[in-house]
């Protein structure tokens, strides 16, 4: 796959996933092999169901709604493209692939 090619389906994929929130788009993506894993929590899936309900049960509900994501650099090989990013959001519920374990700092929130 050409650079160009790969800043198209990774931006697409973007797209599904952090703004129509769609885990079955998402997953039209991903090639059947793809692997998620967030190390600091542990939390993630791999192959094409295990993405799709990772991403629907867990990765898309997890994500507060006033979340931005502020590309500061992106780096791109032969193939792989890496995007360094600055994320802000209210932490309003419970993250567990990115804060596990730690509860919502915002009061009235869902505790999960």
């Amino acid at each position: 796959m050409n650079r160009e090619a790969m800043v198209e389906l990774w931006t697409r994929h973007a797209r599904y996933e952090f703004e129509l929130k769609n885990a079955d788009l998402t997953i039209s993506t991903i090639v059947p092999d793809a692997r998620v894993m967030h190390l600091p929590a542990m939390s993630g899936a791999s192959g094409r169901e295990g993405l799709r309900a990772y991403y629907a049960d867990v990765f898309i509900p997890a994500r507060p709604p006033d979340t931005t994501l502020e590309v500061v650099r992106r780096s791109l090989g032969e193939d792989v493209l890496v995007d360094e990013c600055v994320m802000e959001f209210t932490h309003d519920r419970v993250m567990p692939r990115l804060l596990s374990g730690v509860t919502p700092t915002v009061e009235g929130v869902d505790r999960g």
